[in-house]
């Protein structure tokens, strides 16, 4: 960190500056003042004074955060806001967190006072403060460290003191900074990285999250301001975090494991994930044009599968109807069958982008977070984002179609812990049943169904599925989501009036199924779980190894470098389908941390929707697995509401 050999003020015309001007000149306290000129060149930590939170104060704060070394004041009526100190471009700024306050919907004294014109107020207290600060800052420039990326707020009339943790906003007007999206992110090359063992598909067997978590949460400041344990999961651990997009809408990350510690640290990832993919934080799109304007390099949205005439004349249905003639912003991806870059609807990558565009991103299609994933390297992310399109895909396609299942027997694998639960389960009257829904790939994809069988259950049945080379990590996947859901449910369904007759509404009314949580809540009644007979009826069971033999007897994908997986994985769906694209989504603050997102699309694949209003049925893919199985393809397709959560 810089020294503070004297005082270096930058010189600006606000008052404060004046008033600690004449402080330091009473106080023999050294000082020198600091232009706009001099900020690059200045080796001292430089302190910047501002009156207000107004646009004025605030546009003096941007131009000194522009350089390194830098200490802010602002006087706020009776408050003092000491810091942040900034020793990096990267760091955030004041006006930061109260941007993130105001995307909370937060109100106080920085969010109302922001950009207005305020009395500037001096007095002893203020006075007498800082001659101490400066006289040990003068002394100990570590003293000022507390202050890296924090803000203390010190109101001298109540005597109250709030210390806040400070949190970057790509889209911060004073300090943000977003490069204009282009085709030089992602190459097509993936790097190798060695795995800790052939058979694990992660890089490392354990990514510690507290350094991160302590830099992103703040219950009032940070990006992430509301972390909890689940104790309505009663089988095992359950974490939730959650992220305020806007005052009325929340994501949250969940964490799902044996150990507490483990939960935490998946629910963190997760929480990451979703910061990540709810809109650009990575880059700016400028580009706004018409299918038919862009065509010859961009992929035609059809391929990744729309909503039709029936959902356009669904009541429920609020987004746009798509044409070629319609315009929305686009953004490059990596074709992997052209190894070049391609344009793709915004939209299509990003699932909260109207949070921060205006009514021009016009969109057209329900998207979610599906085929998205965060990994320790960039090719860790691509391919469990790939797994999670094939995982999707692969439920959808068994629903759609319900095939006869093959059941696996989960006492045939090597997950004790697992296995001693279902057991306990089992004795108060609640199974668990997994089934293999592998289709044409061949990738391990498990369908976990968890079935209270007692008459007097609130919540019948809840699903999950999970996909991975390894059929025991796919089978695990699904089954920790549906052994924590179940009980959560069951709990909200007793004690929530409101949710309980949201389930009696559902009972053999399909069309009214318009939320996420209504796929969840159609199967919670005994009426409607009868649909999943189909699944529950199933008497033909194998031990995991006969089921996915080629795992147990190859070596396909199990290579030492995660890239080969990857590669190996990629060809094989080139063979079945056009076309794979992946966009890197890593702001950079992530990235300096350590972590990759991706998504990753596979036109032809059937991409998971919610809500009746916004199915994405692709009948060719439904239609090209029943000839590939030898069926014929005049059938009745199952349009029952998808239980997938």
């Amino acid at each position: 960190m810089a020294n503070v050999s004297s005082i270096s003020i930058y010189k600006n015309e606000s008052l404060f500056m004046k008033k600690v001007v004449r402080l330091l000149e009473d106080s023999n306290i050294q000082f020198s003042f600091v232009g706009k000129e001099e900020l690059e060149q200045s080796e001292d930590i430089v302190f910047v004074f501002a009156d207000n939170l107004n646009y004025k104060g605030l546009q003096e704060q941007a131009i000194a955060h522009k350089q390194n070394n830098t200490f802010y004041f602002h006087r706020l009526l009776s408050t003092l806001l000491v810091g942040p100190l900034v020793l990096d471009k990267d760091d955030p700024c004041l006006f930061c967190s109260i941007s993130n306050m105001k995307q909370q919907g937060t109100e106080n004294l920085l969010t109302v006072c922001a950009d207005k014109e305020v009395p500037f107020l001096w007095d002893k207290p203020t006075e007498a403060f800082l001659k101490e600060f400066f006289q040990i800052a003068k002394s100990d420039a570590r003293y000022l460290e507390r202050y890296h990326c924090y803000l203390e707020n010190i109101n001298f009339n109540s005597g109250e003191t709030k210390r806040f943790r400070l949190v970057k906003d790509e889209f911060c007007s004073f300090c943000g900074e977003l490069e204009e999206d282009n085709e030089n992110s992602f190459s097509g090359v993936f790097h190798k990285d060695i795995k800790p063992d052939p058979e694990k598909y992660r890089i490392k067997t354990e990514v510690k999250t507290d350094e991160l978590f302590k830099r992103y949460y703040d219950t009032t400041t940070g990006v992430f301001t509301h972390f909890y344990r689940e104790y309505l999961s009663s089988n095992i651990p359950a974490y939730g975090l959650e992220l305020k997009l806007a005052p009325n809408y929340v994501e949250a990350g969940f964490g799902r494991a044996y150990s507490k510690k483990r939960a935490e640290d998946i629910c963190r990832l997760e929480a990451i994930e979703r910061y990540c993919g709810c809109f650009d934080r990575k880059t700016e799109s400028k580009l706004y044009a018409t299918y038919e304007e862009v065509k010859d390099i961009a992929i035609n949205p059809e391929r990744l599968g729309l909503h039709t005439t029936e959902e356009w004349e669904h009541p429920a249905y609020r987004i746009k109807r798509y044409s070629e003639t319609l315009p929305v912003y686009w953004k490059w991806v990596y074709s992997m069958r052209e190894k070049r870059k391609v344009l793709i609807p915004e939209q299509s990558i990003y699932y909260g982008d109207n949070f921060y565009r205006d009514d021009r991103a016009n969109r057209f299609v329900y998207e979610s977070s599906n085929g998205m994933a965060l990994g320790s390297s960039f090719e860790e992310a691509v391919l469990h984002g790939l797994f999670e399109v094939i995982e999707r895909d692969n439920f959808l396609c068994e629903w759609y179609n319900r095939f006869p299942l093959q059941e696996i027997d989960v006492e045939s694998t090597n997950l004790k812990e697992l296995k001693e639960l279902i057991f306990l389960l089992k004795q108060s009257g609640i199974e668990v049943r997994f089934f293999d829904i592998s289709m044409e790939l061949g990738i391990p994809t498990v369908w976990a169904l968890i079935h209270n069988t007692n008459g007097d259950a609130a919540m019948k049945c809840y699903n999950a599925a999970g996909s991975n080379f390894n059929p025991e990590k796919a089978l695990e996947s699904a089954a920790l989501e549906v052994l924590t859901s179940l009980p959560i449910y069951e709990k909200q369904i007793k004690e929530s009036e409101e949710m309980s007759k949201r389930v009696n509404m559902l009972i053999s009314n399909p069309k009214a199924v318009t939320e996420f949580h209504d796929h969840v809540l159609y199967y919670a009644s005994q009426e409607n779980s009868k649909i999943l007979d189909f699944a529950l009826k199933t008497d033909n069971c194998k031990s995991i190894k006969e089921v996915y033999k080629d795992y147990y007897k190859e070596n396909k994908y199990k290579n030492s470098y995660l890239s080969e997986d990857l590669e190996e994985l990629l060809d094989k769906v080139l063979l079945h389908y056009d076309d794979v694209y992946i966009v890197d989504l890593t702001p950079k603050l992530i990235e300096k941390q350590g972590l990759h997102v991706a998504k990753v699309f596979v036109p032809g694949m059937l991409p998971i929707a919610f809500g009746q209003q916004y199915k994405r049925i692709i009948n060719k893919r439904i239609l090209d697995e029943r000839i590939r199985r030898g069926l014929s393809t005049e059938f009745e397709m199952n349009l029952n509401p998808h239980p997938f959560p």
